[in-house]
């Protein structure tokens, strides 16, 4: 059989590819891979084309051609973009092809992702361009990232490609941070830029930061100084203080911040005012005598005063100084009277227990008579005295028993009015009497003969007025002897004063004392919070003179002052008035109703001339006369320099019925003394 011829075909294009055919019947099929169809096949997806032949008798026949897919690589595509350091968050996505239809492709990042980077599977990613990472760029500044992905497909092929960032950097702030600082009181603080740009910071590297200004202070005053800030606290200020200060990048960039001063407190040196020189005329102990009618000159010393003068006894008017004068109290009757007293002075009471009977007997609890002393103080508190004495017996001749006497002390512990109750008992024995007479008190003078006060003149004050401080004033170099008007004596010459005791502030030299010496001032200021302590001292050079002077009155009214020096103030006759100032004086008195005030300390005499008496006459002892021959001799007062005359009260006679009239007593005193023997 003859082979079979077909009618060749050259190159039929086919819908894939070309078809050629040749006479024999042999054919070619060239598929055209450009053909998206073709390319878009994946492994195992196929396409077909037909092809009509015809044999040479003219006979048709098909050819079919398959195309078979195989896979196909994905191709990755490369990306990038640009973004401004802290600009909005950037989203986008890489691509890649695949010319296989139905292929599934996944990303993956060659490496970790870069900072504010976040890179998904499917090709996606978001990028941060405020991250941290970014900070440190400058303005202009830039920083690229290359990032390098894969994609693969499903069946396995891969491309790689990169994704570049370019983070373009801006102007960050810089930032300022709180500072602490320590100062001391009255003392400016300089601190430099670097110590307040230590802990201030700026992200973008390069920045040089620097302080730009100063504000807001409290507490104080602050300022710019060069390279440094100066920091004043308020003028005697401690505590917390406080002021602003602001930095700049030098891109526009600024920043506040506060720094706090705890300011120290220290004491300031108090003012301290005092004379340098100070010259006083100072005398010593100031004498006083009376004249007839005043029998007691009862002075108090009261030292302390803003003159440092002594208060003299001021009866009342139609008064006698010695009022209530002697007392006789008999049975069952009491005897009252008062006496103001200062804290520490003493009432001294004589006393002279008559006792009536014939036998034996003491003034004491248990015997027949009893003597009892009620004392009345200021406040109303009672205290009661038994008085009792040896044993005595009584007789029956009109002559002077040897009976009781003593003495009784009283010691005020406060200022103020005591009253004096005494009372005699005879416990039942109606028909033997006892009496008893109590000579007129000597109340004691508490304190020591002072010269002439001088005016210190001393003025200290704190500088620091805030109330945290206190004030000391010590005063040292007082001579032996001297004392201050005010304050506490610490031994030595020296003493402690407060600032209000300095405005009437004196010295009171010794008795009698001239020279020279130095007086040192010191003023200390003291830190309540830590302690501290600062001294503003001064020296007063003091010196100390003699001066006397004399005056005398007449016999009218008259007011004698004394100045300062030896005095001699003489009253005579008269209502007088005696003021013996300062210095060492010497004052008579001549009338009952003289009033005698003495500075310093005063010395008492008393003279009597010839009276005429009327012993009938009841009244106060003063008022009633004593003929001269019943004077006792002259008997020198131990007492005379303290002021008070005792009177003697005679024994009265004894009597079966009592005569209020024979027991008076009579006053008795010597012509002279012997402390002032010139009186």
């Amino acid at each position: 059989m003859p082979a079979t011829t077909f009618q060749p075909q050259a190159s039929t294009a086919g819908a894939y590819g070309t078809f050629t055919l040749a006479a024999n019947g042999a054919w070619t099929y060239t598929a055209a891979n450009s053909n998206t169809a073709i390319q878009s096949l994946g492994a195992g997806q196929t396409l077909t084309e037909t092809f009509t032949v015809r044999s040479a008798d003219g006979t048709t026949s098909s050819v079919v051609v398959t195309i078979n897919g195989t896979n196909d690589a994905p191709v990755a595509q490369a990306s990038s973009f640009t973004v401004a350091e802290d600009a909005a968050i950037v989203n986008g996505s890489v691509t890649a092809t695949d010319v296989d239809t139905g292929s599934t492709l996944t990303y993956t990042l060659n490496g970790s992702a870069p900072a504010g980077l976040t890179f998904n599977a499917n090709g996606s990613y978001s990028f941060n361009p405020a991250n941290a990472a970014y900070q440190s760029l400058g303005v202009g500044q830039q920083q690229v990232i290359t990032v390098p992905y894969t994609v693969t497909d499903n069946a396995g092929a891969t491309s790689t490609a990169n994704l570049v960032i370019t983070v373009t950097g801006t102007n960050d702030a810089p930032v300022a941070n709180a500072n602490t600082g320590s100062g001391v009181e009255d003392v400016a603080l300089t601190i430099p830029f670097a110590t307040l740009l230590a802990n201030d910071s700026d992200v973008d590297a390069g920045t040089t930061l620097t302080i730009t200004s100063v504000q807001n202070p409290v507490n104080g005053t602050v300022t710019l100084s060069g390279s440094s800030v100066v920091f004043t606290p308020a003028a005697n200020y401690s505590g917390p203080a406080s002021f602003t200060y602001t930095i700049s990048d030098g891109q526009g960039g600024t920043s506040t911040a506060t720094v706090t001063v705890n300011v120290a407190a220290v004491a300031d040196a108090p003012t301290l005012l005092a004379p340098l020189q100070i010259t006083g005329i100072v005398q010593a102990g100031t004498t006083i005598s009376t004249e007839p009618g005043i029998t007691q000159a009862n002075l108090e010393a009261t030292l302390g005063l803003p003159n440092g003068a002594l208060d003299g006894f001021d009866p009342a008017a139609g008064a006698t100084a010695n009022d209530p004068g002697n007392v006789n109290v008999v049975d069952g009757k009491s005897s009252n009277y008062t006496l103001d007293l200062g804290a520490g002075n003493v009432a001294s009471f004589n006393w002279q227990f008559f006792n009536s009977e014939d036998t034996t007997s003491e003034i004491n609890n248990g015997f027949n008579d009893l003597v009892v002393l009620v004392i009345t103080g200021p406040d109303g508190a009672k205290q009661y005295v038994q008085v009792s004495s040896s044993e005595q017996t009584g007789r029956n001749t009109n002559g002077a028993a040897a009976d009781a006497t003593g003495t009784y002390n009283f010691t005020a512990t406060s200022a103020g009015e005591y009253q004096f109750s005494w009372l005699v008992l005879n416990g039942g024995d109606t028909g033997k009497d006892s009496s008893l007479t109590v000579a007129t008190p000597t109340v004691s003078i508490g304190g020591t003969a002072y010269g002439q006060p001088i005016d210190l003149s001393i003025g200290a004050a704190l500088s620091d007025r805030d109330g945290s401080e206190s004030l000391a004033i010590t005063i040292s170099g007082l001579p032996t002897g001297a004392i201050l008007s005010a304050g506490t004596n610490l031994g030595g010459g020296s003493w402690s004063v407060t600032p209000a005791q300095l405005a009437t502030l004196q010295l009171l030299p010794p008795s009698g004392y001239t020279g020279s010496f130095n007086l040192s001032v010191s003023a200390t200021a003291t830190e309540a919070s830590n302690g501290s302590t600062a001294t503003s001292t001064s020296t007063i050079a003091v010196t100390v003179s003699t001066t006397t002077a004399s005056r005398a009155g007449n016999q009218n009214a008259d007011t004698l002052t004394g100045t300062t020096g030896g005095d001699s103030l003489q009253g005579f006759g008269g209502n007088d008035t005696i003021n013996a100032g300062d210095g060492n004086d010497r004052s008579t008195a001549a009338t009952a109703t003289t009033r005698l005030t003495a500075a310093t300390a005063m010395t008492c005499c008393l003279e009597a001339p010839a009276q005429t008496s009327s012993p009938a006459a009841p009244g106060p002892i003063a008022s009633r006369a004593v003929p001269a021959a019943t004077r006792s001799p002259a008997v020198p007062d131990p007492t005379c320099s303290r002021g008070p005359w005792p009177i003697v009260a005679p024994r009265p006679r004894r009597r079966r019925t009592r005569s209020p009239t024979s027991t008076w007593p009579r006053r008795q005193r010597a012509a002279t003394c012997s402390t002032c023997a010139t009186c």
